[in-house]
């Protein structure tokens, strides 16, 4: 074996090695979704291609999306928002060059669980 060949073979085993590496730094769909209000900072923090799903946020709790250069965040479903009287706000989003948008097939819908009339 001359050395052209011994170093292509360490090239495709070096980069064969480092695929799933690279791979698992990677978005992965079933782990940049937020179902729940207390999956948003972990999910955040990790993911640049997050899906939000429906999920209640607690009254008094301020939803947070702090989010990494370039991200899309697309809503899926609806969020509900429990209701006592405080300053507020409901929701913050934050990051560089962001998109947010609403799933094209799905509902989005925004909600609150308090009452104006009473």
């Amino acid at each position: 074996m001359n050395i052209l060949s011994l170093c292509y073979l360490f090239v495709v085993a070096a980069v064969s090695t480092a695929s799933p590496i690279l791979n698992s730094t990677l978005d992965s769909y079933s782990d940049c979704n937020i179902n729940r209000y207390n999956d948003v900072a972990s999910v955040t923090a990790k993911c640049k291609n997050i899906n939000v799903g429906s999920f209640a946020v607690p009254a008094g709790q301020t939803l947070k999306f702090a989010l990494k250069s370039g991200t899309t965040l697309t809503f899926n479903g609806e969020i509900s928002f429990g209701f006592t009287q405080w300053n507020g706000p409901l929701m913050w989003i934050t990051g560089n060059s962001v998109t947010v948008q609403g799933s094209s097939s799905k509902k989005h819908l925004i909600t609150s669980n308090f009452n104006l009339l009473s």
